[in-house]
């Protein structure tokens, strides 16, 4: 964790748990492979490749939650891609190349948060290769801040109802054909494979 940002009140987070549950849990989807294989999860806005040489694909469309997140970011950070999660937990991972090194995180429940600070900043730099324990947080839901993505981190104890938000910009490595995604969407040039989420490379 590298910058807490704010905790959401019970009322509100209520409030989200509830929307998530009526509009957003039918759509998901289970994940059939990686380090989060068997959590329940789903793409909103965009969905973004794992893997570089793969393709965009438009993500689940809920603009209420969407423009609640783009209110929770900091300056500076342009919610692009988001990941939703229910239940399950991830191993220990460092997020995809085609995700920017600065994420933000919203926790709806309890789990246990487990995180490497090896880079210090948002960007690559000289690594001291002595054994830096990693950091552990038990949260309880409500929580809002930002981690370095290219650090090591992982779930454990995550409860069944307990809802995940990451969120993520696009990497620059991946930029260009983000772009070229974003153009041939207001185009209308998308193909019928890009066009449903569930075709996503998860």
């Amino acid at each position: 964790m590298e910058q807490y940002l704010k905790k959401i009140s019970p009322s509100t987070q209520k409030l989200i748990v509830d929307h998530l549950n009526e509009t957003v849990l039918p759509h998901m989807i289970i994940n059939p492979r990686g380090s989060a294989k068997g959590r329940r999860q789903i793409w909103i806005e965009t969905a973004t490749p794992i893997q570089p040489s793969a393709k965009f694909h438009v993500g689940f469309q809920d603009d209420r939650l969407f423009n609640y997140i783009k209110k929770l970011a900091p300056e500076g950070f342009t919610p692009e891609t988001i990941l939703v999660t229910k239940g399950g937990v991830i191993r220990r991972h460092r997020d995809a190349s085609t995700l920017s090194w600065k994420g933000m995180s919203i926790n709806l429940g309890s789990v246990t948060w487990y995180y490497e600070r090896n880079y210090p900043n948002y960007f690559w730099s000289p690594v001291d290769h002595e054994t830096i324990p990693p950091g552990r947080w038990d949260l309880t839901g409500g929580e809002v801040f930002m981690f370095n993505t290219k650090n090591a981190h992982w779930v454990e104890n995550a409860h069944p109802e307990r809802w995940g938000i990451n969120v993520w910009m696009i990497s620059d490595n991946a930029r260009s054909k983000y772009e070229e995604f974003l153009s041939q969407r207001i185009a209308g040039t998308l193909s019928e494979e890009q066009l449903n989420f569930k075709n996503a490379g998860y």
